[in-house]
């Protein structure tokens, strides 16, 4: 029989044993009983506990955030996107006519990166002086002299109360004074009347300038930009430490950039238009001269017999295999001797350049696509090199090229494609001369005044096809010129 006394007595549930915590309050040992649902006697004994660190961060971080408003400088980007039209070649069958594109794809960038979009708006934009943003207003209505700006460090002193205004250099020379509603800065090239009217006692303002090349350097720098694979948008963005100027910056850089495409397809339309119409009076002239050569033969030959014989209505004129064979082969035969001649007196110039005018004028020339392809060309090339003229310099790498390209064409490519139609020409004549004699035999009593006639009208003709040729097409440029459509558009601005 087992003995239960010696047995422990047995524990009751929860007896002895400290109290759980409820869930979601915290538990304060130092409470008695435990009682309190959230403790601050916990958090205010751990503050005390760390107080030296917790008020180390918060020092630090408050000095930290000083140092960060004040002395750290942010940068903002700006960013507008434009869009470009590419022609394409199947565009004139289905729209109304209109001109080509200015440019290739790759030349775009370089048009906005060149000073002719840069210097308006340094200009505009004051980018050639720096000074505090608290001055602002001060330099509102600033400008420049190109040609008389003097780089450098100044200083601008205005009395609100007098109204006096003077402009020192660095070294306190003084350099010129004004009053209010005066021109100041005029020694060293600025245009300047400082809005003083809200300016109150004695305020100096300091500020550096310099010229307007390098400002457009310096703005060159922090312009960015770049095209899609396929050239139809490209993305531009400026960089500042201002938000309103870099998107001030950015915008006028892409509406001067729009602005100047604009002009010069306008000034390549316009020249395009100008070279079609010298080409369309020359052939002009050419089919005037054909007419009254045509009508001084048939006036000196009215009253000599003539081999026509008169048919009556309704019948058409016939004449022998031979005398058609013969009249058809020499007057191809001379034409072609003065399509050679033509030829070979516009690429034998003096100066060893090519006259377009002369050589579109040649039949000949006009029925050898490859030839009539680099003179179109040519003269493309050429009327871009002149637009390109209006806006840049001479040695500006645009200009330098398209002037190598006509070069090139002038004394390369289209001389040597004339050189080849010469050659193909002899060949031709040769044929001829040997086909004529065979058939001269037979037709040595026929009067040659008919022969002259019929070569007359056949000059007459091709005069007025190419006269008539020009004249389509000077309309058509005209037209085009009327109702351009600018290739750059600002899709979003900045």
């Amino acid at each position: 029989m087992t003995n239960n006394e010696n047995l422990p007595a047995p524990v009751e549930p929860g007896a002895g044993l400290p109290a759980r915590p409820v869930p979601g309050t915290y538990f304060d040992q130092g409470d008695a009983g435990g009682s309190s649902a959230f403790s601050f006697r916990r958090i205010l004994r751990g503050i005390g506990r760390y107080k030296w660190l917790v008020a180390g961060l918060t020092v630090v971080g408050t000095i930290a955030a000083v140092f960060a408003t004040r002395y750290v400088n942010l940068t903002y980007r700006a960013e507008s996107r434009l869009w470009i039209e590419i022609s394409q070649r199947t565009d004139g069958l289905r729209g109304p006519i209109q001109s080509p594109e200015l440019l290739r794809n790759d030349a775009w960038v370089e048009l906005l990166r060149s000073f002719a979009v840069y210097d308006p708006v340094v200009r505009s934009k004051r980018l050639f002086v720096s000074h505090a943003r608290a001055d602002a207003d001060l330099f509102a209505g600033m400008d420049a002299n190109p040609d008389a700006l003097v780089p450098g460090s100044y200083t601008v002193t205005v009395n609100g109360g007098t109204g006096e205004m003077e402009l020192r250099a660095a070294d306190g020379r003084v350099i010129d004074r004004a009053r209010s509603g005066g021109v100041l800065g005029s020694p060293i090239g600025l245009v300047w009347r400082p809005a003083i009217g809200q300016v109150t006692g004695v305020r100096t303002a300091p500020f550096d300038l310099m010229n307007l090349r390098q400002a457009a350097a310096r703005l060159d720098g922090r312009i960015d930009a770049r095209l899609d694979r396929g050239g139809n948008f490209m993305w531009v963005t400026y960089t500042s430490d201002d938000p309103a100027e870099a998107a001030d910056v950015a915008n006028a850089v892409t509406e001067r950039y729009v602005e100047l495409a604009a002009e010069l397809k306008r000034a390549k339309l316009d020249e395009l238009r100008e070279i079609l119409n010298r080409q369309m009076q020359f052939a002009e002239g050419n089919l005037r001269q054909a007419e009254l050569s045509l009508e001084r033969f048939r006036v000196a030959t009215i009253t000599l017999p003539s081999d026509a014989v008169p048919m009556a209505a309704g019948l058409e004129a016939t004449r022998a295999p031979v005398m058609s064979a013969f009249f058809d082969l020499k007057i191809e035969r001379e034409t072609r001797q003065r399509d050679r001649t033509n030829i070979e007196r516009a690429i034998s110039a003096s100066d060893g350049r090519v006259s377009v005018d002369a050589l579109s004028a040649v039949p000949a020339v006009r029925e050898s696509p490859e030839l009539m392809q680099a003179l179109n060309a040519l003269a493309s090339r050429r009327a871009e090199h002149r637009a390109l003229l209006l806006q840049y310099t001479p040695e500006h790498p645009l200009v330098v090229r398209a002037a190598a390209d006509v070069e090139e064409m002038e004394r390369g490519s289209v001389p040597a494609l004339a050189r080849r139609l010469l050659a193909q020409l002899d060949q031709e004549l040769a044929q001829f001369d040997a086909r004529v004699d065979d058939a001269s035999t037979e037709l040595r009593q026929i009067p040659s005044r008919a022969i002259d006639e019929a070569r007359y009208r056949r000059e007459v003709a091709t005069s007025e096809n190419l006269f008539n040729d020009l004249r389509q097409r000077y309309e058509a440029a005209r037209l085009a010129a009327e109702t351009t459509v600018p290739d750059v558009r600002i899709l979003d601005p900045a």
